[in-house]
């Protein structure tokens, strides 16, 4: 008796036993499946989408200079979250807000639950204007949402192109709403 524990060996000979039977399943499974897509290779993935020229919602990168490349940038570092690409178009990796009251975040960028509209307001009032809403009446932007995944890895997620809705000026608010969940690289 150790502890008020008492050791049974026939109880750790079953314990042992079981533990045989389960890796023996994942040895089977891995055998049958191959291993587990955990981690993939964020070069292949950039050429195959260069190859297929064809951005689709859900499409995963690590780093903007990753989302850059597809447009023919390459940059080492990129610590912005917006760059004008051409064509009218823009790449912009918002951050969202979950705090209306936390006053040390400039933009307040929130997304509809079914994700077809997204609120960019700055809370300074000094950027967003109705000029600079009439600007860009005819830019799209190709969003790719910041994203913590349940391991605490950061990335950036391809959420669509959306195109300027509307704008508050009371609020310094414009909404951007989604046109497409995929798009044509050039």
């Amino acid at each position: 008796m150790n502890n008020g524990i008492k050791k049974n060996s026939d109880d750790i000979e079953f314990i042992n036993k079981r533990i045989d039977e389960v890796v023996s399943v994942i040895k089977t499974k891995y055998e049958e499946k191959g291993s587990p897509k955990w981690v993939y290779d964020n070069e292949e993935k950039i050429s195959n989408i260069l190859k297929s020229k064809h951005l689709k919602r859900g499409d995963s990168f690590y780093y903007m200079t990753d989302i850059l490349k597809l447009f023919g940038f390459n940059y080492k570092g990129f610590q912005k979250c917006y760059k004008y690409v051409g064509n009218n178009f823009s790449v912009w990796s918002p951050y969202l807000s979950y705090d209306e009251e936390d006053n040390n975040i400039r933009w307040n960028n929130t997304i509809s639950k079914d994700l077809r509209i997204i609120s960019e307001r700055d809370r300074d009032g000094n950027v967003k204007t109705q000029k600079g809403f009439e600007e860009n009446k005819n830019m799209k932007r190709l969003v790719f949402l910041n994203y913590r995944d349940p391991l605490g890895i950061r990335g950036r997620k391809f959420l669509g192109v959306y195109q300027v809705k509307d704008y508050n000026d009371i609020t310094h608010t414009e909404r951007w709403e989604l046109v497409s969940e995929e798009f044509d690289l050039w």
